[in-house]
């Protein structure tokens, strides 16, 4: 059966921050009924055959189906950080099953914890490659190697929402 949810990651950018790009990859803790094991972490790409379950490797039908990413908005009316929103619609094939190791596990087609990655150019000219994901502590800021803040984490992200 095809489900389908959204996984939105708004990222909180510094005034040092001239681009950021939000990488079209996501990893996605789902329940697999291909090796029949719960909470796996699943790696999408836009062309399914890129898309695996790890720690097996194996193919897993999904794929990131769409990823739009929001202008740049001002986080607060007097604040100089700004807010940008990627958000991944992603699609995979799931069915009900016994975990094979946890007999006893709720399935769920449903993402649990997900990390997304991008890269962002700081104002020094250093362009840099980070993710994000649900289970970090927070609060958090993201320094450029000139010593630059360039994102803040306040909040867990990314958020899920079906469909």
């Amino acid at each position: 059966m095809k489900f389908q949810s959204k996984i939105i990651a708004p990222v909180t950018l510094s005034k040092n921050v001239l681009d950021i790009e939000f990488i079209k990859r996501i990893s996605v803790s789902l329940d697999c009924s291909g090796c029949k094991r719960s909470r796996r972490t699943v790696v999408l790409f836009e062309e399914q055959n890129e898309s695996f379950c790890t720690p097996t490797n194996h193919k897993y039908p999904g794929r990131i189906n769409k990823l739009s990413v929001s202008e740049r908005k001002k986080y607060r009316v007097l604040s100089d950080k700004s807010v940008v929103t990627a958000t991944y619609k992603i699609v995979y094939e799931f069915d009900k099953f016994t975990d094979k190791k946890y007999p006893d596990r709720t399935i769920n087609e449903n993402p649990t914890w997900a990390r997304v990655s991008f890269s962002i150019l700081c104002k020094c000219g250093v362009k840099s490659e980070h993710s994000t994901q649900n289970n970090i502590s927070r609060p958090w800021t993201a320094v450029c190697e000139c010593g630059n803040e360039l994102y803040y984490e306040l909040e867990e992200i990314p958020k899920f929402t079906a469909g």
